[in-house]
């Protein structure tokens, strides 16, 4: 089993999936947690529309000064 130490080792690709639905504060949280995590050494990856964007390769990856997903999905 992982400890929760190993979360802070860099080199995990970690994703934030976006079901396209208003949701007040959600880019401001997503925005913390893509800092965060770049900051801690990780990659960010992007996902639009749900569970639909996934399965149609709607997956663009964080940089460090993306204000959207890159790749204009």
């Amino acid at each position: 089993t992982r400890r929760s130490s190993d979360l802070n080792s860099a080199g995990y690709t970690l994703a934030v999936i976006n079901i396209g639905a208003p949701a007040g504060g959600m880019s401001t949280a997503v925005r913390a947690f893509v800092r965060s995590a770049l900051y801690q050494g990780h990659s960010v990856l992007g996902i639009r529309d749900g569970i639909d964007g996934l399965l149609q390769d709607k997956v663009g990856r964080f940089g460090k000064h993306s204000k959207a997903i890159e790749n204009d999905l």
